[in-house]
């Protein structure tokens, strides 16, 4: 028998499991199903009793999902943008001196890579940088030495968006 849920932003997805029965992962015995609740099936274990679970959906169809319906697939946009206001050669003499400069040279060229996503691990380069620029480079919170005209500017855009939107 093949479960499927009908979820309004999810769409049809198949469930990762066909069968009601699931192997307890501390014991090895046959786990009874108990039900879903999330994106998780419940099972109790006959033989010793605890209670564990398993995702109900495949990975692909999250990974499907996640790529094309995801509300918060947007919310790295403006941070991205904001960094592709400045090419990473402006800071390069910058990086040669300071890591804080460094960090955030970093930051950009994630943003002008096309290959990959931007994702809040790169936009979290940002605040890295501020407290590099603290507790490495001398400098008061926030200001990466020497840096000035445009670099600086979108600097301190990048750092005030990331307090708004990531934290």
């Amino acid at each position: 028998m093949r479960w499927f849920r009908r979820s309004r932003s999810l769409g049809r997805l198949r469930r990762n499991t066909s069968d009601p029965y699931a192997e307890c992962p501390l014991c090895g015995g046959e786990g009874v199903s108990l039900g879903g609740l999330g994106n998780l099936a419940w099972y109790r274990c006959r033989d010793c009793g605890i209670e564990f679970n398993r995702p109900l959906h495949t990975e692909a169809d999250l990974r499907r999902f996640s790529r094309r319906r995801n509300p918060r697939s947007n919310v790295h946009r403006p941070m991205r943008d904001l960094l592709r206001q400045i090419r990473p050669e402006d800071l390069d003499w910058h990086a040669a001196r300071w890591t804080s400069a460094r960090t955030f040279q970093e930051a950009v060229e994630r943003a002008w890579d096309d290959e990959e996503p931007f994702r809040e691990s790169d936009a979290w380069l940002i605040r890295q940088a501020a407290e590099e620029a603290e507790t490495e480079d001398g400098a008061d919170w926030g200001n990466i030495p020497s840096l000035g005209g445009e670099p600086e500017r979108v600097w301190w855009e990048a750092l005030q968006l990331y307090d708004r939107v990531y934290v």
